[in-house]
């Protein structure tokens, strides 16, 4: 059921990216949460994106059924519209608590497999974009970095921001902080990168383009032979002209990065380095964790970035 919850919070630096203009076109956010201190934080940032986009917000807490065992599967059952009642009832206090000016909330309890619930309601409430923390409690597999939700994220269509359980940074006032977008140059990651420009346009905020070419990291390009330094300035080089066809034209041109070394590693390093307040991705297939364009560093930036990760799925326009 759909409940407004009036309040007083100003909004988030993430949200306000992605304010007014509406550059994400959001009609609802599906917000799936356990109620702890990490989903506490997703849900501030999802509650601030509704504001700003005038988005529905669904917050859905899942019962995981395949929790349930052996002869406590008839228990449980016997309890089910009881347990479900009372946990509806904490949730939306558990809500309200925490919504801001009017913006309309639905809470949702459901019981199944975590992933099969999660995908179900993404398709069936037409979901424009997922909000969730990297980690929960052991019933939600440690959300993002655990099996159930990674495997969600390898088929919704649609795009995910997740949010660190360190994320003050999306609770700062002002909210201009730098946006920093990944990109190997490929078609399917042109999409993350015209989302991150209108979010830094829209929000006039500082954009960094970063491409990082595969390399032994602990290597000192003075120590290198000749031969070898050669081969990585031309790798340099090709890079920086991939980056600079990637933005020609623009009015606003973004800082260009080319770092070598572990993709995800220097991805996270450079927005720890710069400050950033959000980190733009583009990712493959129909889902935001499933092989993302720069290699198998999906678990490292979500992992360890410093600030919220946008995946945009290659098909998200």
């Amino acid at each position: 059921m759909a409940r407004y919850y009036p309040g007083g919070v100003s909004a988030a630096p993430v949200a306000g990216m992605m304010r007014r203009e509406h550059t994400m076109g959001l009609a609802r956010i599906l917000c799936p949460v356990d109620m702890s201190e990490p989903s506490r934080r997703a849900f501030d940032c999802a509650r601030a994106l509704a504001e700003d986009q005038q988005a529905e917000l669904i917050v859905l807490h899942v019962v995981d059924t395949t929790l349930w065992t052996g002869l406590a599967v008839d228990a449980m059952r016997s309890l089910s519209d009881a347990r479900r009642n009372a946990l509806s009832d904490e949730l939306e206090w558990w809500v309200a608590r925490r919504a801001g000016d009017a913006v309309p909330i639905r809470t949702e309890v459901r019981e199944g497999p975590v992933r099969a619930v999660i995908l179900d309601a993404v398709s069936e409430l037409s979901i424009d974009l997922i909000v969730m923390a990297t980690h929960g409690r052991s019933g939600f597999e440690r959300f993002v970095l655990g099996s159930v939700t990674e495997k969600v994220l390898r088929r919704v269509p649609c795009p995910v921001l997740t949010v660190p359980s360190h994320a003050e940074a999306i609770v700062r006032p002002g909210g201009r902080g730098r946006i920093v977008c990944a990109t190997d140059g490929s078609e399917l990651s042109k999409p993350a990168l015209a989302r991150a420009r209108a979010l830094a346009e829209s929000r006039r905020a500082p954009l960094s383009v970063i491409s990082v070419v595969a390399w032994p990291e602990g290597e000192s390009p003075s120590s290198l032979p000749e031969q070898v330094l050669n081969v990585r300035r031309r790798l340099e080089e090709q890079a920086a002209v991939m980056l600079a066809q990637l933005v020609e034209g623009w009015e606003s041109r973004p800082d260009l990065v080319v770092r070598f070394g572990k993709p995800g590693r220097q991805i996270v390093a450079y927005a720890a380095q710069v400050q950033a307040e959000l980190i733009v991705v583009g990712v493959s297939g129909r889902g935001a964790l499933d092989r993302m364009l720069l290699g198998a560093t999906a678990h490292e930036v979500v992992r360890d970035a410093p600030c919220p990760v946008l995946c945009v799925p290659a098909d998200a326009g």
